[in-house]
């Protein structure tokens, strides 16, 4: 089984994720023994290794042993090339793959999918319904939606940067996020476990671009 060291650069700002990021690469760069991945996100960076590979390390302790000498290379401040920004395209859907629940959630409501949607997409944002909660015993199913709507006044724009998207999403602690106009029209939905998928796909790439690998 692999370990982890994981260390906090500091507040949410695009300083922070710069610095983040360059020190992921400096850490590629070094290759040091029994590195099994190195897992950047906003403000943290995991290093996954084996201890097996730190066993001969002179006290004895492989975590000690690495994270002395993670702590060198931190101590050497790493060359931050600028960072040109990337447009990542995110589709919002309904049904399929993205929305199991729609033909559901459709029943249900004695509409059709295509009604859900229009209904969905055509009236002024007003928070979002979990699932289970719709669902639940105790719910009065002749009461307004609003007495169990959440995230009122917590969403994104569509002009957002995925950085921006991921700062809202960290901050709130939230798994699902509406996209909304600034006419206050709804235009989708985000989970953060895609943005963080197509987050970690497009710093990939960065990265191979950064080491020449393309």
């Amino acid at each position: 089984a692999d370990f982890q060291v994981v260390s906090a650069f500091g507040q949410l700002d695009d300083a922070t994720n710069a610095r983040v990021h360059a020190t992921s690469a400096m850490l590629q760069a070094a290759r040091l023994p029994g590195i099994v991945d190195i897992v950047p996100a906003y403000a943290t960076l995991a290093l996954h290794f084996d201890p097996l590979a730190w066993t001969d390390a002179e006290d004895g302790d492989a975590l000690q042993a690495i994270a002395a000498a993670v702590r060198m290379l931190l101590d050497m401040p790493p060359e931050m090339p600028p960072r040109s920004a990337t447009r990542v395209e995110i589709s919002v859907c309904y049904g399929g793959a993205e929305g199991p629940d729609l033909d559901a959630l459709a029943s249900r409501a004695g509409f059709d999918s295509g009604d859900v949607v229009a209904r969905h997409a055509a009236g002024d944002y007003r928070g979002l319904v979990l699932t289970a909660e719709a669902y639940g015993e105790s719910v009065d199913v002749d009461a307004p939606a609003s007495r169990i709507a959440r995230q009122t006044d917590v969403y994104v724009r569509p002009d957002m940067d995925i950085a921006a998207i991921q700062r809202v999403f960290e901050h709130f602690g939230v798994d699902d996020l509406a996209v909304v106009s600034e006419d206050h029209k709804l235009m989708g939905i985000l989970t953060e476990k895609y943005v963080t998928r197509r987050y970690a796909e497009e710093l990939e790439q960065s990265q191979r671009e950064f080491f020449g690998e393309n």
